[in-house]
């Protein structure tokens, strides 16, 4: 038996020294004050005790019902996404008209047309960029007149 990292000898040493120095008749009011104090003890780390668990089953519940909350809050907005979603790509396909006959070959032809016009510049060991459109380039103009959105910007005139 341990009792405060003292062994049973100790134990009994200790209280012949207090038998002595306190005397008999004083011994049990001292071991009375001793009891009343642990009881005392006991019941404040008992109360304090039942006052952290109840504070944390509080703050507990409180954590359960606001991540209820959130997960509902989630399922709501995927339900509404999707059917957004869904009746986007409908209305898409409803409202999407079919490609005009021929433009495939007018997209292809037009850039067969723009990669003959452009002189293709390989990058070697000396200069590894020379496939990259230079800074200072012109814009490159689509066959209406327009800029395409390429080179150093700007419409053309």
């Amino acid at each position: 038996m341990n009792f405060f990292g003292m062994g049973p000898m100790e134990i009994l040493v200790i209280m012949v020294i207090a038998l002595m120095i306190f005397g008999p008749g004083k011994l049990p009011e001292i071991a009375q004050g001793i009891g009343k104090g642990i009881r005392e003890f006991r019941a404040a780390t008992s109360d304090l005790t039942g006052e952290f668990q109840r504070t944390l089953n509080e703050v507990t519940s409180e954590v359960t019902s606001v991540g209820d909350e959130v997960r509902q809050s989630a399922a709501d907005v995927h339900r509404t996404t999707t059917s957004v979603l869904t009746e986007a790509t409908r209305l898409d396909q409803i409202n999407t008209p079919p490609p005009p006959p021929g433009a495939s070959a007018r997209v292809a032809k037009a850039v067969a047309e723009a990669k003959a016009a452009a002189p293709q510049r390989m990058p070697t060991k000396a200069d590894p960029l020379a496939d990259l459109m230079p800074i200072d380039a012109p814009p490159a103009v689509a066959s209406n007149g327009h800029d395409t959105g390429t080179g150093s910007g700007g419409t053309t005139s």
